[in-house]
């Protein structure tokens, strides 16, 4: 068994389907045993598939079997046949809410923005910066009673960096400084031949941004993009509308377009030369931003890594157990 092959750009959210249902149909039932049967569990770990079944007790999965323990007592639920795969991770956001081209952003808070990505299938992710005491005393509350949304991880106390990089020689000074992780892939300026090997060597991981690099230019050539069923569900009419009309009356966005479209392929070549020398590639999206949404653009992240040069496989890693890593979560 293997993956769907990358002529479906959107295998991913195919799968999403099932991680998001999951997490709906054992919401009131926390307190009982779940049996999820008959699913085609995806690995991204090992890249491997294979048939099984997920025991779930008391909100936590505690076992992966071939099938469920004979005489299982507590509550079925057959997948038939769908993908299971990991939480997806954006490792670059700022949760309150998204921007537009035109008009006003759409503002949701920490809070709001959680349960869109939840809706994504986005099960968790790391702020980069907001308002400190918002985002931190949500974090904090959600974790003592347990409220409903992706897992917030925010700046603060930790033992490890995330640097935001202009240029490569902002990359470069981040990586010898014992940055954990570089966020951004610099634009048009050629790549130094030594970089991919130096944060190889030092283990730094790469957060590249593809998206807010790039997509506010495909939104506004492809508008076709923007009927996109999820899309739709995460955002508004007046926030999509603006992508309509970014180039009316003269944008100021104009500069940022030209730039976008002049980058796309540079960034694509320097992220596949990065990967291929095995520096540990992250999803995220800097959300908050022109061109990028909460949740969905988790997995437009994904489709551009492919798009690329990873494969299918390394994409879902990116988004799934690498994230899981660099966080220290299980």
């Amino acid at each position: 068994m293997r993956l769907p092959d990358s002529s479906h750009p959107r295998t991913a959210r195919i799968a999403l389907n099932v991680t998001l249902a999951l997490l709906l149909i054992s919401t009131p039932l926390l307190s009982q045993d779940i049996g999820f049967e008959n699913a085609r569990l995806v690995d991204p770990a090992t890249r491997e598939i294979h048939e099984g079944a997920i025991l779930v007790r008391n909100g936590v999965i505690v076992a992966v079997k071939s099938a469920l323990p004979s005489g299982f007592a507590g509550t079925r639920v057959d997948l038939e046949g769908r993908w299971v795969i990991p939480g997806l991770v954006d490792m670059h956001t700022h949760s309150f809410g998204n921007g537009g081209p035109g008009g006003p952003p759409q503002m949701m808070g920490v809070g709001g923005v959680a349960r869109v990505a939840l809706y994504a299938g986005v099960m968790a992710f790391l702020d980069l910066f907001s308002p400190e005491d918002q985002i931190l005393q949500f974090r904090n509350s959600q974790r003592a009673e347990h409220d409903v949304g992706a897992t917030v991880f925010a700046a603060g106390p930790c033992l490890k960096t995330v640097v935001h990089v202009g240029t490569w020689d902002d990359l470069r000074e981040a990586v010898l400084a014992g940055a954990a992780a570089v966020t951004h892939t610099p634009g048009s300026a050629q790549m130094p031949t030594d970089l991919p090997r130096l944060m190889a060597e030092n283990g730094t991981a790469h957060i590249p941004t593809l998206a807010v690099q790039g997509d506010f230019a495909r939104f506004v050539d492809d508008y076709s993009m923007l009927d996109d069923a999820l899309l739709n569900a995460v955002t508004t009419e007046a926030l999509l509308g603006g992508y309509k009309v970014a180039l009316e009356g003269g944008s100021p966005l104009v500069g940022w377009l030209d730039m976008q479209r002049a980058n796309v392929q540079t960034n694509q070549k320097d992220v596949r030369a990065l990967a291929a020398s095995g520096v540990m590639m992250l999803t995220g999206t800097d959300g908050g931003n022109v061109g990028v949404f909460q949740g969905f653009s988790v997995q437009r992240e994904m489709e551009l890594l492919v798009e690329a040069g990873l494969s299918e496989w390394d994409a879902l890693r990116a988004a799934t157990t690498n994230a899981a890593t660099f966080l220290d979560q299980p």
